[in-house]
């Protein structure tokens, strides 16, 4: 499962060669957090157990989550 996590963000920016603005958690890239209530990596369905979201600096708990807001998920 980790190899699936780093094929879908690291390895991804690296093929769009964008590794310098995506694909990892660091200080100047664009980064979309998932906090989670379980853990991924034992079983692929916990992405599903979302607590809350951090994108473009705004956190979102999981009761707004089920209230989208335009062009926020």
């Amino acid at each position: 499962m980790r190899r699936v996590i780093v094929a879908v963000t690291r390895n991804r920016a690296l093929a769009m060669n964008r590794q310098e603005g995506l694909g990892t958690v660091e200080t100047g890239k664009v980064a979309v957090v998932l906090i989670l209530a379980a853990d991924p990596v034992a079983e692929v369905s916990d992405f599903r157990q979302r607590e809350a979201v951090i994108r473009g600096g705004r956190f979102r708990s999981r009761h707004s989550l089920q209230r989208p807001e335009r062009g926020v998920y």
